[in-house]
């Protein structure tokens, strides 16, 4: 076995080992997918739904935080040294 038979024998190893490996993936989504309906909207799947509806609405409010203090930091930035320096003393 030379070194050209070699590569191709691997070469191959690592396709069928990535075809088994999406044929699997699709066989698992398939599933899930026909448990999912079978389930016909189970109280797992409502409490899923609502864990992620939950987690919507905290990552939309952090969003919303992060972008003020980028709006605020950009202003900062952008701004003159003397109206931010008047800015900070108002603060005091």
């Amino acid at each position: 076995m030379n070194a050209d038979d070699l590569f191709m024998f691997i070469c191959i190893l690592v396709f069928m080992g990535s075809v088994t490996k999406v044929v699997l993936q699709m066989l698992k989504t398939r599933e899930a997918r026909h448990l999912a309906r079978a389930d016909g909207g189970s109280p797992q799947t409502g409490r899923a739904v609502a864990l992620l509806s939950d987690e919507n609405e905290l990552l939309t409010g952090k969003i919303g935080r992060l972008e003020e203090r980028i709006a605020t930091l950009e202003r900062i930035a952008t701004d003159r040294p003397r109206r931010l320096a008047d800015e900070i003393d108002s603060l005091r």
